[in-house]
Parts: structure tokens; C-alpha cells; sequence
């Protein structure tokens, strides 16, 4: 039997590899974006201490007050940060989804062609145990004509003895 082969398997592998490669950039790109969701919620939580030491009578209340401004100038540099990384993932899941369904596109057409070659090859041992069955019908035919006494010659004595 014939080895199935596919003139793209190459371009196959290689587009899959290009969507795994995209793939881990995804990954990489949402692990950074969950990295600044997690600063922003550490500067908020911190935030909200200094705002309520700053609203107490304690000697630490102008400490307090200060770092509120500089937490509150981390935040918006976080935020920024956030967008940048928000846009990195859109990019990102972008570049995977069109990766991916150029690879599916070629495993679809593999699928078709390996699935054609498949019905091609049982169609031919199909015809091939046919032709060996219809050879082995005849010579068995042939065998039993030629042999004195064979099944054809009792056959042709029945159908005369039921003539008479």
C-alpha cells in the first residue's frame, strides 16, 4: 500500500508553529496585564491606609499625606501602563486567532486529502479482493469441469436422470 503524503506537510508544520509561538506571546502579553491589574490593586490598598492615617490625629498623619501623592502619581502611571498592556493583549489574541486559522485552514485540506487518499486506497484492495474472489470462482469452476467424476460431471448425470 501507498504511504499517504501531503505536499504542504512543511507549510503545515510551520503554521502550526506560528500559532503556538503566537500563543505563548498571548500568554505572556495577559500575564503582563494581570501583573499591572495586581500593582494597581496594592497601590489602591495602600492608598486607603494612608487616607486613613492622614484622616487620624497621629504624628504620622503629614507622612501620610505625602505618600497619598505619590501613590496617587503610581496610580495613574499604572493605569497608563494598564492601557499599554490592554493593547498588547488585543494585539495579541489578534495575531493568534488569524495564526490559528491559517493553521486550521491547512489541517482542514490535510483532513480532506488524507480522507480522499484513504477512500481511493480501500476502493482499489476493494477491487483487488474482488478480482482475487472472481479468480478463485473460475479456477475452481475450471477445476471441477476438468475433473472425471467432478462435481460437473455429477451435476450433468442428476439433470439427466431427471429428465428420464
Amino acid at each position: 500500500m501507498k504511504r499517504f503524503k501531503f505536499r504542504l506537510q512543511r507549510v503545515l508544520a510551520w503554521r502550526r508553529q506560528d500559532a503556538d509561538a503566537a500563543r505563548r506571546v498571548l500568554v505572556a502579553a495577559v500575564t503582563g496585564l494581570n501583573r499591572c491589574d495586581e500593582r494597581i490593586a496594592v497601590i489602591d490598598r495602600l492608598a486607603m491606609e494612608c487616607r486613613q492615617e492622614s484622616a487620624s490625629r497621629s504624628p504620622a498623619q503629614a507622612l501620610a499625606a505625602g505618600m497619598l501623592v505619590g501613590l496617587d502619581t503610581a496610580r495613574g502611571r499604572a493605569q497608563r501602563a494598564r492601557a499599554a498592556a490592554d493593547k498588547q493583549v488585543a494585539l495579541a489574541r489578534t495575531m493568534f486567532l488569524q495564526r490559528r486559522s491559517a493553521a486550521e485552514a491547512i489541517t482542514k485540506l490535510h483532513t480532506q486529502k488524507r480522507t480522499a487518499w484513504q477512500t481511493t486506497i480501500d476502493a482499489a484492495e476493494r477491487a483487488e479482493l474482488e478480482e482475487l474472489s472472481r479468480l478463485a470462482r473460475h479456477a475452481e469452476t475450471r477445476r471441477s469441469a476438468e475433473e472425471p467424476g467432478g462435481s460437473a460431471a455429477s451435476d450433468r448425470a442428476e439433470a439427466t436422470d431427471n429428465l428420464r
